[in-house]
């Protein structure tokens, strides 16, 4: 009766078809507790930043986040190759759980260099657990389901901003700022339990996207080898996906001195609490981008001209190409 329920008040917005709707809300859910706390920790890394350090120091943690950043993606696209998607994922969420713990522990010492350490921490923490998450998408979503279904777990994740920064804004008036690392770790083992729901839904699916050689076999349709140097190699051949390339690199670019010229305002006109303005303000930064993401991205990535419909017919293109039929639900 409940599931009938949330299904009759979710079709009409999501396009939800019957069958989907446990995985949808199970992904809308793993958006949400990895975004949650993510607000949480970043409304703690920007205001323990400059309240120890200031804004002066920041173009270093720029530098050096991106350095440590470029390591751990090189290293995470190896070993992803050889473990299981889902125990690679429990594996982060369990290192920055206890990551937790002890920036918890060491922020009572007074250590100078904790500011920097922290958010270069919180960097990874949303670059690692996101990109398994859109990893694990694509290897759940076919491209119809994907374009249906992608504005609500979207949404998601969006909800989760608003409610962890709302938390970090509520919560930082009431407790040592650093204990919000405490609801982090809570939230993050809510994660690991939707996780498990995740691979349980999987394991229980036909096999999809496979086909039987003649050994009778199952064998990828299409093979795929998550590599750094694969995936490089691939956006260096298409002149689409370079183009995209370009357009994420300009934006990181333009989002980083925007930061940068934020924080020094904040700072020059900080009051009582950083972390509760900051924990405020990422919330309301994400109500209206909650509305547009549940209610227009699913159409949006539906038009003839979006990015995404442009990859999904070049990739048919080079299927047909290469004799490959993509047999998938939906």
């Amino acid at each position: 009766m409940a599931k009938d329920l949330i299904f009759r008040s979710l079709s009409p917005i999501v396009k939800i078809k019957p069958g989907e709707l446990k995985i949808s809300l199970l992904l809308f859910s793993y958006l949400f507790l990895v975004t949650a706390p993510y607000s949480i920790i970043k409304s703690l890394r920007n205001a323990s930043f400059l309240g120890e350090l200031g804004s002066k120091w920041l173009p270093f943690a720029y530098l050096l986040t991106a350095v440590v950043v470029g390591f751990v993606v090189a290293f995470h696209s190896k070993i992803q190759v050889s473990i299981s998607r889902y125990l690679l994922i429990t594996f982060s969420l369990v290192f920055f759980l206890i990551s937790c713990i002890f920036f918890r522990i060491f922020s009572d010492y007074g250590w100078k260099g904790l500011p920097v350490v922290f958010w270069v921490w919180a960097n990874l923490f949303i670059i690692v657990l996101n990109t398994q998450f859109w990893i694990m998408v694509n290897d759940i979503l076919n491209p119809r389901e994907f374009k249906r279904l992608s504005g609500f777990f979207i949404s998601g994740g969006i909800l989760g901003g608003i409610v962890g920064g709302g938390l970090a804004g509520l919560l930082a008036q009431t407790s040592v700022e650093y204990d919000l690392l405490f609801l982090v770790a809570g939230l993050l083992i809510l994660c690991g339990f939707i996780v498990y729901l995740i691979a349980l839904w999987q394991k229980r699916q036909q096999p999809v996207g496979t086909r039987e050689n003649k050994e009778g076999k199952e064998k990828p349709i299409i093979p795929f080898k998550p590599g750094f140097q694969d995936s490089f190699n691939t956006v260096r051949k298409h002149r689409y996906l370079s183009l995209i390339a370009i357009i994420v690199i300009l934006t990181l670019v333009v989002s980083t001195l925007i930061d940068f010229q934020f924080n020094t305002v904040v700072e020059e006109n900080k009051g009582e609490s950083l972390t509760r303005f900051f924990g405020y303000f990422n919330s309301g930064l994400m109500v209206f981008a909650f509305f547009l993401s549940l209610l227009m991205t699913s159409n949006f990535i539906a038009l003839p001209f979006s990015p995404f419909a442009v990859l999904l017919r070049h990739r048919s293109r080079c299927q047909s190409s290469s004799g490959h039929s993509y047999q998938r639900r939906g």
